[in-house]
C-alpha cells in the first residue's frame, strides 16, 4: 500500500507548484517580455605603431591570460581574421617583417562598441607574423578575406569600463 502523508503533500505544493506556475507563465508570455538592456557588441580593431588597420571579425588567442609572462622559448599563437577587407591590409606590415627580419613589435587589439567607445584593449608584446593570407571572398559579398597568424610573447589586458 502506498501512503502519502500530509507533510509530503505540503512539501509538494510548496516546492513543485510555484515552479510549474513560473514555467506556465513564461510559456504564455514568450515573445512579449523584452530584456531591459541591449547586449554590447564588441568590434576589435588592430593598431600597430599608431596606425589603425581596421576592424577584424575574429580574434582568437587573446582572451586566455594563462600564458602571460611565458618562459623563454614559449610563444602563444594569436589569429586575426576578417571578411570583406576594405581597411588597410596587414600585408605590407607582414611582408616587411618577413623580408627584413625586423625586431618583434607590439600590437594593440582594441575592443570598441558600436558607438566607437573603447571598452578594453589587449597589448600583444613581441609579435612576429607567422603566416598571412588574402583570398577572394564569395562573389555575393565581394571583397577579400584576410587572416594573419602571430607568434606572441605576452598579452596584457587593460579595461576601460
Amino acid at each position: 500500500m502506498l501512503f502519502i502523508t500530509s507533510t509530503e503533500i505540503k512539501t509538494f505544493v510548496l516546492r513543485v507548484l510555484p515552479t510549474l506556475f513560473l514555467l506556465v507563465l513564461s510559456f504564455l508570455n514568450y515573445g512579449r517580455i523584452r530584456a531591459s538592456f541591449e547586449p554590447t557588441e564588441l568590434y576589435p580593431h588592430v593598431e600597430i605603431n599608431g596606425v589603425d588597420f581596421g576592424r577584424f571579425n575574429f580574434v582568437e588567442g587573446v582572451a586566455d591570460h594563462s600564458y602571460s609572462n611565458l618562459t623563454s622559448g614559449h610563444l602563444k599563437r594569436v589569429s586575426l581574421k576578417r571578411h570583406f577587407v576594405t581597411d588597410l591590409p596587414l600585408s605590407s606590415w607582414a611582408r616587411q617583417n618577413f623580408e627584413n627580419n625586423t625586431l618583434p613589435q607590439s600590437i594593440s587589439v582594441v575592443y570598441k562598441n558600436k558607438d566607437g567607445l573603447i571598452l578594453a584593449s589587449y597589448t600583444l608584446t613581441k609579435c612576429k607574423p607567422q603566416s598571412w593570407t588574402l583570398e577572394a571572398a564569395d562573389e555575393a559579398s565581394g571583397g577579400y578575406k584576410e587572416s594573419i597568424e602571430l607568434a606572441v610573447r605576452e598579452v596584457k589586458l587593460k579595461r576601460f569600463l
